[in-house]
């Protein structure tokens, strides 16, 4: 039994992991050594996340937390504490039946652990160089997927009450992150992130490109006019007169292709525009408006569809704009 170590334990869905991950980084930030999921338990205490979506996550939860309970009772763990889906659904339940767990907290609460434990007591140099270590660009949470990908959390809860999911029971309504914090946080996940934002650019006017029709050597003009693309739309910001933006993009954007199908790189200039301001294309908006006509949402369907329609008058005058001036 390792002091000042804990394990975490998380079941259920991503959302959970994105929970543990952030509690895990704020324990390491005071002091404490912190393991996710090991075979073999080693720490002082325990966290299990919990889940309670299903009657098979229930199961399984609930005999995590036996499986613990029973090495607390036999001295491998000083402490247990349980968070999570299943807590909030039934914390005062589990509270009557459980008493070897030292403390049950909700889905939203759980950050009040941090406060109970308090920082590590003589904090060893072992677990501060483990923190160090483990130090990102990312100072919210503590990774614990693979490097090449990690989870985000847009939002909690659920708006609509199916008869056969729990949702709306645990996590309450339907609530958003804002978009600013969410695109914050991508950033500081990886630090050359930006080099698979233009990656993924050219790719896509590549793609689109040859999908309506173009050649190789047009998809490769569309990827170079694609990357300045996305570089000024990542750049300028979309809170001051976005139209005007989108104009601008697209006129640049056609400017780029005529300059490039003019010096031989390509043949056919309007298969590398449609490939290029695909990017620009509202296509997700458009569909999100659909599905919220679908839903009896009108309202903000028909918000969604305006101003989707608004951009792609913008993207074809700045398309039109590029063709006069070259």
């Amino acid at each position: 039994m390792k002091k000042n170590q804990i394990d975490f334990i998380t079941m259920g869905c991503s959302k959970n992991l994105v929970d543990s991950e952030q509690l895990m980084r704020r324990f390491e930030n005071i002091g404490y050594h912190c393991n996710h999921d090991p075979k073999h338990p080693q720490g002082e205490i325990a966290v299990i996340n919990t889940c309670g979506f299903i009657e098979s996550a229930k199961e399984e939860s609930i005999n995590t937390i036996l499986e613990f309970a029973n090495a607390k009772n036999n001295g491998r763990i000083s402490k247990l504490f349980v968070m999570g889906c299943l807590s909030q659904r039934y914390q005062k339940e589990l509270e009557e039946s459980l008493p070897e767990v030292d403390k049950f907290y909700g889905k939203f609460n759980f950050t009040q652990l941090l406060k109970d434990l308090g920082p590590a007591k003589d904090s060893t140099s072992e677990s501060k160089s483990f923190a160090e270590r483990r130090v990102t660009a990312n100072t919210r949470r503590l990774l614990t997927t693979p490097s090449h990908y990690a989870y985000i959390k847009i939002a909690e809860g659920c708006d609509r009450h199916c008869a056969y999911c729990a949702i709306p029971l645990i996590t309450g309504k339907h609530i958003s992150r804002p978009m600013e914090d969410i695109l914050k946080e991508v950033e500081e996940l990886e630090p050359y992130h930006f080099l698979f934002y233009y990656l993924a650019a050219a790719v896509g006017a590549l793609s689109f490109c040859i999908f309506f029709g173009g050649s190789l050597i047009d998809g490769m003009c569309a990827a170079c006019a694609g990357i300045p693309i996305m570089f000024l739309d990542r750049f300028l910001s979309s809170d001051n007169n976005p139209l005007a933006h989108i104009i601008l993009e697209a006129f640049v954007g056609g400017l780029i292709v005529r300059l490039l199908v003019s010096l031989g790189f390509g043949e056919n200039t309007d298969l590398i525009c449609v490939g290029v301001l695909m990017l620009l294309t509202p296509g997700v908006m458009f569909g999100n408006s659909i599905q919220d006509f679908i839903h009896a949402d009108s309202l903000a369907g028909f918000a969604k569809f305006v101003k989707a329609l608004l951009i792609s008058i913008m993207i074809v005058i700045g398309i039109g704009l590029s063709m006069l001036f070259f």
